[in-house]
């Protein structure tokens, strides 16, 4: 029997196609098309790094940045690879493995979708959260574990919302909602897909309190994106071969060479196919998928202003939060920080001189915002450990 992934997959493998098609009829009348390739400049050009002494918010954020540093020769030649530039065979075998990746509930559809993420109530949450009883106790042992270090126990959901805000509890479902649609085959791709988990929840929290003290608009809905910028990583863990699956812990530069180089795209492209297959709204799709573009430098153009900075709010959480998990940074959190993180932030470094992120140096070194991370840290620490 055809079942409903797989023509879904099916559609989206000729769509790709077409619109490869397209492309090359627009390139013939000498315009971009829509899909372009992003190519990284052979040629060295000069940027900023981003470390920086303890500055006001009135300084600008230009103003603390050193010497310009050509790009780095890991990005010199690497391009990101879409969809379309796969060959048929090569992309329909793709979509079959892909199509094999559970649907998550349709509770996760409904929490993520339409104006959910920026109008939903409390009680409309935990009416979703409630809905799938399984979920909501795995909710509620979460938010009762060490990371969260609450003074008396949580017994259920909405006692959760209250105590840890609809941000993180929204967070937590989004993750455990996922987490049904990837089962690991050996440990060891358990033990990544671990490691995933804690990095988003890091970077979630990251991308929530930077989004409030940068006074952008919708801090919960920036957060739960950080999350879901994690699909692709996920997914790209479940399809990599054993013998290849511990670049999860590398940066994204070393990541997305490998994930091309193996799966012919990299986690971000595998998450706009992914998300379409599940029907997700496009919008959505799109505003996910372009959150790991910002590694490249011609990342999507035809975002606005206000999404381009909260793709770059999002993207800069998820590196963050990844290097806090592994312990390559550690607190007090500074413009340092980004500089130390490599090569991921290269081309981040213009978008984050734009007047929204004028704050950024004093929101990084926030002490409730340290501490809030220090708090989680040693949660997952005694986590690991118990």
């Amino acid at each position: 029997m055809i079942t409903f992934l797989a023509v879904i997959s099916a559609a989206i493998v000729l769509l790709v196609l077409v619109s490869r098609r397209s492309k090359a009829e627009v390139g013939v009348k000498g315009q971009p098309g829509l899909n372009k390739t992003a190519e990284m400049p052979v040629q060295p050009s000069m940027q900023q790094p981003l470390s920086s002494p303890t500055v006001s918010s009135a300084e600008p954020l230009a103003s603390v940045l050193p010497d310009p540093r050509p790009v780095p020769e890991a990005l010199q030649t690497l391009k990101l690879q879409t969809a379309d530039v796969l060959d048929g065979a090569t992309l329909q075998s793709l979509m079959d493995r892909i199509s094999n990746i559970p649907r998550p509930p349709r509770s996760f559809v409904k929490m993520v979708s339409g104006n959910a993420l920026a109008t939903a109530t409390s009680d409309e949450l935990a009416d979703l959260v409630m809905s799938e009883p399984l979920i909501a106790a795995k909710v509620i042992a979460r938010v009762n574990a060490p990371l969260y270090g609450l003074s008396k126990p949580v017994v259920n959901v909405g006692q959760a919302i209250t105590f840890l805000g609809m941000n993180n509890v929204r967070a937590i479902c989004v993750q455990y909602l996922l987490e049904e649609s990837f089962k690991a085959d050996i440990p060891q791709r358990q033990a990544i897909f671990d490691d995933i988990w804690t990095s988003s929840a890091l970077a979630s929290d990251l991308c929530f309190r930077l989004a409030q003290k940068l006074n952008l608009p919708n801090p919960g809905v920036l957060s739960t994106l950080t999350v879901l910028s994690y699909i692709g990583h996920i997914a790209a863990a479940y399809l990599l071969p054993a013998n290849e699956i511990e670049v999860s812990k590398a940066d994204l530069v070393e990541r997305v060479r490998v994930e091309q180089a193996s799966l012919g795209i990299a986690a971000g492209e595998i998450s706009r196919l992914l998300m379409l297959a599940w029907a997700l709204p496009d919008e959505l799709v799109q505003t996910v998928s372009g959150i790991d573009r910002m590694l490249f430098a011609d990342a999507d153009q035809s975002l606005d202003s206000h999404r381009m900075d909260s793709a770059a709010l999002c993207y800069l959480s998820a590196r963050l939060g990844e290097r806090l998990a592994h312990g390559d940074i550690a607190v007090p959190l500074g413009m340092e920080a980004v500089d130390a993180a490599g090569d991921d932030f290269f081309h981040l470094a213009p978008r984050l001189r734009s007047a929204a992120f004028i704050k950024l140096p004093e929101a990084l070194q926030a002490k409730d915002l340290n501490l809030a991370v220090e708090t989680m840290l040693e949660g997952v620490s005694g986590s690991a450990h118990s």
